[in-house]
Formats: C-alpha cells, sequence, structure tokens
C-alpha cells in the first residue's frame, strides 16, 4: 500500500528475478537427460531443455524376418553376401505391431538358424573370410553397430556395416559390404544360415 492504494504487482524472486511469481524450484532435481527430448522445465530456477528419451521400449527375441535380397540362402552351405568385387545391402526386416515416429535408439542382433549341437566355431551363423591367404573370422551373430574393415596380403579388402532404421511399421536391419581388389582372391562375408532372426530392443518415439 502506498499513499492509500493498494497495489497488485507480485514479489520479486530472486532465483528467477524475470518470473511473474515467485515460485521456489531449488529443490528440483530433474536433469536434461530426465526431461522428453524437446521438451522444457524449470529445475532451480533454470530453464533447461531435455534430452531423454520418451521412455517407450519395444524387446523382441528371435522373431523371423524377412530377407529383401535376389540371394536364395540354404542352410548349411556358405553362401556371400556380395558376389563379386563391387557392392550392395541385404535387408533383414520384421513388422513391429505400432508404427513408430522416430528410433531413438537400436540395439539389434542378427543370427541365422545354421546351428549343431556342438556349437563351435565350425558352426557359426557368419564368417568373414579372407580368401587369398586363407583366414577366417566366425561370428554367431552381428549387432546393428557391427563394423569391419579387414585387408588381405594382395590388397583386397572388405568394409562391412551393419545398421537399424525404421520404414512405416518395419524395423530394417541393413547389412552392408563393399569390395575392393586386385585379383579372384577377395575376402568375403558370408553365411551357412537358410533363414534370419532378429532380438534386441528399440526405444522409439
Amino acid at each position: 500500500t502506498v499513499l492509500g492504494i493498494t497495489g497488485t504487482g507480485e514479489t520479486s524472486c530472486p532465483e528467477c528475478p524475470t518470473c511473474p511469481t515467485c515460485l521456489n524450484t531449488s529443490d528440483a532435481t530433474a536433469t536434461a537427460a530426465d526431461i522428453s527430448s524437446g521438451k522444457t522445465a524449470y529445475v532451480n530456477g533454470q530453464k533447461i531443455t531435455g534430452t531423454g528419451m520418451k521412455g517407450k521400449t519395444y524387446e523382441f527375441n528371435h522373431v523371423k524376418a524377412t530377407v529383401s535380397s535376389a540371394q536364395t540362402f540354404s542352410k548349411g552351405s556358405w553362401k556371400k553376401f556380395v558376389t563379386s568385387k563391387t557392392s550392395g545391402s541385404t535387408e533383414f526386416s520384421i513388422a513391429l505391431p505400432f508404427t513408430p515416429t522416430k528410433l531413438e535408439s537400436c540395439h539389434v542382433e542378427l543370427t541365422g538358424d545354421y546351428a549343431t549341437s556342438n556349437q563351435n566355431r565350425w558352426d557359426a551363423d557368419f564368417r568373414m573370410s579372407r580368401r587369398s591367404d586363407g583366414s577366417n573370422w566366425f561370428l554367431q551373430s552381428i549387432p546393428n553397430d557391427f563394423y569391419m574393415s579387414s585387408t588381405d596380403s594382395t590388397n583386397n579388402y572388405i568394409d562391412t556395416q551393419a545398421s537399424c532404421s525404421i520404414s512405416g511399421n518395419k524395423l530394417i536391419f541393413r547389412l552392408s559390404v563393399i569390395i575392393e581388389g586386385t585379383n579372384d582372391g577377395f575376402p568375403t562375408l558370408e553365411t551357412r544360415a537358410g533363414e534370419f532372426y532378429l532380438s534386441g530392443v528399440i526405444a522409439y518415439d
């Protein structure tokens, strides 16, 4: 009250001078990672833009994948993903029971159906092969962040990379292979699987 006139102003807020009202947020504990990406909130008088995921996750195990490739894979016989010194990709997809707008993160593995009771390296689903010197690396599964680059003694080389994405309600695991070299003993990625499966968990919006 000043000179008989009662004011309607708000008390200034020491922790947030520009705030229209004084709201104490000093006991808040959220961080940017705790707040959904793109959303804002006030914590301890400071405006924070979230970087976290919204918490929607979907987990799946050993779901048979559709293969988008002209090749026919046969169980028990080694089959190259790229049959000449060039590049190519094979996509393995599964249908999701929903249609995400955005894929936040992906932790997925690709496996094949070739296995015996021994489960030793000769029963691996995949192998990286350096043909000119006879070296091989065997893998039971390939994760979506897989990357390998190898070279042999005659300067043949292979780059292999795996990643995942979404298209509508489909989750796509893409396996890309690039092969270059100087002779026919080029290195390659091969499989003895006839069918393929995806397992893992995704976070989505």
